[in-house]
């Protein structure tokens, strides 16, 4: 959950950057940020799908 809330801070930061950034680095930190949320997403499916 403290993970959750640093990505959403970090979001934050990077939408407030996002008006001094150029688009293809805004594009391409949101492309970084959604492959890691993806790769966390089906760990914790995988991780869920052990436990039971």
């Amino acid at each position: 959950m403290t993970l959750l809330a640093v990505l959403v801070v970090l979001t934050g930061l990077l939408i407030g950057a996002a008006g001094y950034a150029t688009t293809p680095v805004v594009l391409i930190a949101g492309a970084l940020i959604g492959a890691w949320l993806a790769v966390f997403a089906a760990r914790e499916r995988a991780a869920r799908r052990r436990h039971r």
